[in-house]
C-alpha cells in the first residue's frame, strides 16, 4: 500500500497516521515503564524517540508527568494492591 493510499484511507475513518503513531507510542511507554526495569533512555530508544527529552514531553502530554515519575507513581498502585 501506497503512503498516499494508507493517507486517504486513514482520512476516510476520520484518523490521522500521526495521531495514531501517537497514540500507540502511548500504550508502549505506559506498559514499558510499568512492567519492565528498563532504563528511561532505553525506553525512550525503543519507542523511537531522537532524543530523552523528547520522550518526556511526550510524556507529560500524555501522563501529566515525567517517565520517572510515571514509573514511581505505577509503582506505588501497585503495592497499594497488593497490601
Amino acid at each position: 500500500m501506497s503512503l498516499r493510499v494508507l493517507q486517504r484511507r486513514l482520512s476516510e475513518t476520520g484518523h490521522k497516521f500521526q495521531e495514531l503513531h501517537d497514540d500507540i507510542r502511548r500504550v508502549l511507554a505506559s506498559d514499558l515503564l510499568r512492567v519492565t526495569a528498563l532504563p528511561v533512555s532505553e525506553i525512550s530508544y525503543r519507542l523511537g524517540f531522537s532524543a530523552i527529552g523528547n520522550f518526556t514531553r511526550a510524556a507529560r502530554r500524555w501522563f501529566g508527568m515525567p517517565p520517572r515519575e510515571w514509573r514511581w507513581a505505577g509503582a506505588m498502585k501497585g503495592q497499594r494492591k497488593a497490601s
